[in-house]
């Protein structure tokens, strides 16, 4: 098949990132052979590859989900041009999900 190119998500922060990093993961798959989904939920993963994938939330989308050879991986972008709050909550709810993600 052949490889498709993702769309700007214009009304997002770090939509450009988000793109940006889609298309890496396109041109990697050429090379090297894996699937992945943009925007994956936990019915997703199970319905496309049969396979359990353990979240923190029944609704989280994951920006990006890897399958190479039944090994899932769990990829999330986002761009912050400063620090403030938001950037503090962030890190402490990614902190929260690696532990989440480490014992699962």
């Amino acid at each position: 098949g052949g490889v498709e190119l993702p769309f700007i998500h214009e009304n997002r922060t770090g939509g450009i990132i988000f793109s940006l990093f889609a298309v890496i993961l396109a041109a990697m798959n050429l090379v090297v052979d894996f699937d992945f989904i943009e925007q994956g939920t936990q019915k997703e993963v199970k319905e496309r590859w049969n396979l359990h994938l353990p979240l923190d939330k029944s609704n989280r989308i994951v920006d990006f989900i890897v399958n190479k050879n039944g090994k899932l991986f769990w990829i999330e972008t986002n761009f912050y041009s400063g620090g403030g709050s938001k950037l503090k909550s962030t890190s402490g709810e990614y902190k929260d999900l690696f532990n989440f993600c480490k014992s699962n």
